[in-house]
C-alpha cells in the first residue's frame, strides 16, 4: 500500500527560529518516516530530512505583517497546485486562503486579542504599536476566515486548555488535542542540586513577545521582592525594560540578555521560570524549564497550570509550582517563599519536571499521525 501523501504548511520550518518552528521541524523529521510529505513555507526548507518535496514561497525578511500578506497571497496561489497532488493538507495555523483537513492552532489571535484587551500591544506606542496591531487583526482575520467546516475539517490544538478554549471560540469544529513536544533529553537535569539557602532565587523568563508575556510585571514583581534576581531571555524593546528595573532600583538584580540560541543553558541555571503571560496556547519555555528541574510560577493559561498540577489537585502529588494572577504582589510573595525554602523550590522542580516527561515528539508525532489516519478513513 502506498504511503499517504501529505501537505505540510507553514510560514517556517526552520528550527533555529525556536518556537513554533522548531516544533514544526521536529515534527515534520518524524513524519517523514511514515508519509510523502511535501513542505510549503517561507524558510527552513534546507533544514528537512532527504526525499522531502518542498516548495518554497518567497517572503520578505521584514516587516512581520508584509510577511504574513505575502504568504498568504503567493501560498495560496502556490497551494492550488500542492493541493491536487496531496491527499491530504495539514497548515501550522491559518497561513493562507486555502481549504485545509488539519490546522494546527499554535497561538489564536483571536484569542489574544480578547486576552489583551485589543490588538495592538499594551504598551507599545508609536507607528511599531500601530504595525502590530493591524498585523494582528489581519492574523485574526484569515483565522476567522479559516476556523468553518467548509475551510477547515479538523482542528489540533497543542493542549488541553487550549482546546477547550478554541471549542469554545468556533463550536462548529472538531477540535483534538494534539500536544507539542520538546526536546527532554536535552533539557533533563537529573544532577540539579538544592540551591543553597545563601544564594537569592534565581529566576528567568523566557520571552520573545514582551507585550503579550508582560515583562513587564515579571519585572516589577521580581523588583518587589528582598533578594530574588531575573534573566530576561529573548528579543523585545530591552532598552525599556532596563530602564524599568532601574527606575524601580533593581538594575543590579535584573539582566535582560536578549537572544540566545540556546537557552538550556539558561534554565539549568535558574531555579524557576516565571511566566506572566497575557495568553498562552502551549508554553514552550515552561515545559523546557520544568523539564530542566525548575520551579513553576505561571499565569493560568497553556499548560503552565498542568506542570504545577492545579489543572488535577485529586490526584495527589508534589505541587510543581504556583499559579498566580496578573498581580505583583502575589507573585513577589510566591518568589520570596520559594527564596525562603531552597528545599521546596528543589522538590517543586521535580514534580514539574515529572509531569514535562510526558511532553515528546515521538507523541507529538504519533498523536498527528493517528488524526492523519482518521481524516484518511484508515482503520487499525
Amino acid at each position: 500500500m502506498s504511503r499517504p501523501r501529505v501537505a505540510y504548511v507553514a510560514h517556517s520550518v526552520d528550527p533555529r527560529r525556536g518556537g513554533m518552528e522548531l516544533v514544526s521541524a521536529r515534527l515534520l523529521e518524524r513524519l517523514a518516516e511514515h508519509v510523502e510529505l511535501e513542505v510549503v513555507a517561507g524558510d527552513g526548507l534546507e533544514t528537512l530530512p532527504a526525499g522531502v518535496r518542498r516548495t518554497h514561497v518567497w517572503l520578505p525578511s521584514h516587516p512581520s505583517i508584509a510577511r504574513l500578506l505575502a504568504f498568504d497571497a503567493i501560498g495560496s496561489i502556490r497551494l492550488a497546485g500542492v493541493r491536487r497532488r496531496a491527499d491530504l493538507v495539514h497548515t501550522c495555523g491559518a497561513v493562507a486562503h486555502v481549504r485545509a483537513d488539519l490546522v494546527s492552532v499554535h497561538l489564536s489571535h483571536a484569542a489574544v486579542i480578547e486576552a489583551q484587551g485589543g490588538a495592538r500591544p499594551p504598551g507599545r506606542r508609536g507607528a511599531a504599536g500601530a504595525a502590530a496591531g493591524v498585523r494582528r487583526r489581519l492574523a485574526a482575520r484569515l483565522e476567522s476566515w479559516a476556523m468553518r467546516p467548509s475551510r477547515a475539517r479538523c482542528v489540533a490544538a497543542v493542549s488541553r486548555a487550549d482546546a477547550a478554549e478554541l471549542s469554545e471560540r468556533y463550536p462548529a469544529l472538531r477540535v483534538e488535542v494534539v500536544e507539542n513536544g520538546v526536546d527532554l533529553e536535552r533539557f533533563g537535569n537529573e544532577r540539579r542540586a538544592p540551591r543553597p539557602a545563601a544564594v537569592p532565587l534565581r529566576v528567568v523568563v523566557v520571552a520573545g513577545d514582551f507585550e503579550r508575556k508582560r515583562v513587564a510585571l515579571a519585572i516589577r514583581a521580581v523588583a518587589r521582592t528582598t533578594r530574588c534576581t531575573l534573566r530576561v531571555v529573548g528579543a523585545g524593546d530591552l532598552g525599556t525594560m532596563r530602564r524599568l528595573a532601574a527606575s524601580l532600583g533593581a538594575a543590579g538584580r535584573i539582566q535582560l540578555v536578549g537572544h540566545v540560541p540556546d537557552v538550556a543553558a539558561e534554565l539549568f541555571d535558574a531555579d524557576v521560570v516565571l511566566s506572566c503571560s497575557a495568553h498562552e496556547s502551549f508554553g514552550l519555555a515552561l515545559v523546557e524549564g520544568a523539564a530542566a528541574g525548575c520551579a513553576i510560577v505561571c499565569t493560568p493559561t497553556g499548560v503552565g497550570p498542568e506542570l504545577v498540577g492545579a489543572e488535577s489537585p485529586g490526584e495527589g502529588g508534589a505541587s510543581g509550582g504556583a499559579v498566580v494572577g496578573a498581580d505583583v504582589e502575589e507573585i513577589a510573595g510566591v518568589l520570596e517563599a520559594l527564596d525562603a525554602d531552597p528545599a521546596a523550590c528543589h522538590e517543586q522542580g521535580r514534580a514539574a519536571a515529572r509531569r514535562a516527561s510526558r511532553f515528546t515528539w515521538d507523541h507529538m508525532a504519533a498523536s498527528t499521525l493517528r488524526l492523519y489516519d482518521e481524516l484518511l478513513g484508515v482503520r487499525s
